[in-house]
């Protein structure tokens, strides 16, 4: 299974998760807050469950083809795209939000993409793939890291305590 061994540096994957507590009151804070502790917190559970599939999936070392396959189509990728449904209907009732919420979009498509890709990749052991899953899966990366520094400098500006954290499942 040479497809395995393709994803040994991009094995590592960031579950996104937040907590925000606001200082003060303001139609602006309450919608931040609302955004992260609510919006953003649903979309990443979705997000979790699929990584720790999808990594389940990488380490079984007796795992056939064909049911890898299925896996990723029936359980992976539909619970990864059940988190772009939900970004996709949050309501971004303030301007500073929409710099965030387009990094977590971005974020939540680059990481559907790259199990997207790797599903290709399994099934036509093309090994020239690689570079295009290394590629999907550092806009993943850069867009999460992105969307938490916008969240971070929104936090700071709106007297907002904002806890980042980030599993890493290897």
């Amino acid at each position: 299974m040479n497809y395995k061994m393709v994803l040994v540096s991009v094995i590592s994957v960031f579950l996104v998760g937040c907590s925000a507590l606001g200082i003060g009151t303001g139609k602006q804070q309450d919608a931040i807050l609302k955004f992260i502790n609510d919006d953003v917190e649903e979309a990443s559970q979705h997000q979790e469950n699929s990584a720790l599939l999808f990594n389940e999936l990488l380490m079984d070392p007796e795992i056939e083809e064909d049911v890898m396959v299925d896996r990723i189509k029936n359980e992976v990728i539909p619970e990864a795209e059940k988190a772009v449904d939900i970004v996709e209907n949050i309501d971004v009732p303030i301007e500073e939000l929409e710099e965030p919420y387009a990094f977590l979009k971005e974020g939540l498509d680059s990481y559907t993409n790259v199990l997207h890709i790797y599903l290709k990749l399994i099934e036509t052991n093309d090994l020239t793939i690689e570079e295009e899953l290394d590629e999907a899966f550092s806009g993943y990366d850069t867009a999460l890291e992105k969307y938490h520094n916008s969240i971070e400098e929104l936090a700071d500006e709106f007297d907002i305590e904002y806890e980042r954290y980030e599993t890493d499942v290897e």
